[in-house]
């Protein structure tokens, strides 16, 4: 419709001024979202995430936030599903995947469809672990 075109066309305007800015990146994909065009949003959720490692790192503060909001329209996709479906292998992996993201420092890498079959390392999820109980010592520390 006319409102969610214009809002589309807004938003990549800001971007096009302040392409670093992740909430921005955020709030797009959110508007996405809401009028129905959830691939959409993915697709700027996992375009935005992938260019994220280019920024300076003061940008790059809000990639948890955005890994964060892609999490939770996963899994408002799972659970808004008309009857309720059992949750699926690759559906669970998509959600693990974008939380182990969210603590690490490394580039983003999107999920491979051949990965979406298998779990991530024990490894990975014992690193993320360690990570964000780190983070939450030293947040409730200060």
């Amino acid at each position: 419709d006319y409102a969610s075109s214009v809002a589309r066309e807004q938003a990549k305007v800001l971007l096009a001024k302040d392409a670093q800015n992740l909430r921005l990146w955020n709030a797009y994909a959110h508007m996405e979202a809401m009028y129905g065009r959830v691939d959409q949003a993915r697709k700027v959720y996992k375009n935005a995430l992938k260019m994220c490692g280019s920024f300076e790192k003061s940008a790059q503060r809000d990639k948890p936030l955005l890994v964060f909001s892609w999490f939770l329209l996963e899994l408002d996709q799972i659970f808004s599903a008309s009857p309720p479906t059992p949750l699926e292998p690759s559906s669970f992996h998509t959600l693990l995947h974008l939380l182990l993201t969210a603590s690490e420092d490394a580039p983003f890498e999107p999920l491979k469809k051949k990965s979406l079959k298998k779990p991530p390392s024990p490894t990975r999820i014992l690193q993320a672990r360690q990570r964000f109980q780190s983070f939450l010592s030293s947040s409730s520390s200060s």
